[in-house]
């Protein structure tokens, strides 16, 4: 009688040893992406990552990613070893963020936005054709994000900034044909995380 239970119980167990190496054997090789705060540093939670296989040179690109999957609360997400593999750029959203579309990458730094309002006085008689270039700049890692608005006399603008930072703001008085620079200058503003501030310009 113990011969076999002993005998039984060596059935049972080697079909589930079989059947675990077989798992292992056969786990499919993922590819895992972190999305970062550029800011603060901190892992962004709730982040839609796409993976693309054209280019970012290419026309269209980055419109509909034929994968995609959001970060967890470590910032990571995974995706099939083999698409991955066959990516060639991806795209990264969420609210509050500035949406990232860059070549094929594990790491994404992701940029917090925030706004300024800005009023924008004009002092000086520039030509009526004349536009205004605003830039916006986060310097340490060389962002930029520019804007041409007609140069009313007394107006304001909403400008999309770099949130929880200082922001460089460069302006410019252009007229393009022919082109002549009647005037710039720049100012230095903080602004704050996913919020608008308020700011007067003077031209």
């Amino acid at each position: 009688m113990k011969k076999e239970v002993t005998t039984l119980t060596r059935l049972i167990i080697l079909p589930a040893i079989l059947l675990i190496s077989s798992c292992k054997k056969n786990a499919t090789p993922m590819a895992s992406i972190q999305v970062k705060d550029a800011i603060t540093s901190s892992m962004v939670n709730g982040a839609v990552v796409g993976l693309h296989r054209c280019t970012i040179f290419e026309a269209l690109c980055g419109l509909i990613a034929y994968r995609s999957n959001t970060t967890g609360n470590d910032g990571s997400c995974s995706f099939n070893q083999q698409d991955y593999d066959q990516t060639k750029s991806i795209t990264v959203s969420k609210n509050g963020y500035w949406s990232v579309f860059e070549p094929k990458t594990r790491f994404i730094n992701f940029y917090p936005d925030g706004w300024l309002r800005l009023r924008i006085i004009k002092g000086s008689n520039y030509p009526t054709s004349s536009v205004l270039k605003l830039v916006v700049n986060y310097v340490p890692d060389h962002k930029s994000n520019a804007l041409l608005v007609n140069t009313a006399a007394d107006s304001t603008i909403l400008l999309r900034c770099y949130g929880g930072a200082s922001n460089r703001i460069d302006w410019f008085v252009e007229t393009t044909t022919p082109f002549t620079q009647h005037n710039n200058g720049s100012f230095l503003q903080n602004i704050t995380r996913q919020d608008t501030v308020t700011a007067i310009l003077n031209y």
